[in-house]
């Protein structure tokens, strides 16, 4: 379970999340599925407490089978990329996150 980040023109990136499995466990003891819309909650989250610079440089077109967020800025993606694959493997650390988001924030 690793995020992809794909080219999808000349100027556009997307970053993909498709396989959630390994994090199903870890929201659903928070009473949530860990499909893309989730996700994107926890995701935007972070971007909104922790990484503001990041926030206005994405943008986010998440399904309920896929997490996407997309934009012209590569670096910001990869760091976004970074971020997830650091929540994957860190349950402890997603946990706290998922715990933190606002009950209004979840999509």
């Amino acid at each position: 379970m690793e995020p992809k980040l794909v080219q999808t023109s000349e100027e556009n990136y997307s970053l993909l999340l498709t396989e959630f499995a390994a994090c199903e466990e870890v929201f659903n003891e928070f009473d949530h599925e860990g499909g893309g819309y989730d996700w994107e909650s926890v995701v935007k989250h972070v971007l909104e407490t922790e990484h503001t610079d990041l926030f206005n440089k994405v943008r986010f077109d998440s399904e309920g089978s896929m997490f996407c967020v997309y934009g012209k800025d590569k670096e910001a993606l990869e760091t976004v990329g970074e971020i997830v694959k650091r929540l994957i493997d860190d349950h402890t650390e997603l946990k706290r996150i998922i715990a933190s988001v606002p009950e209004n924030d979840w999509d």
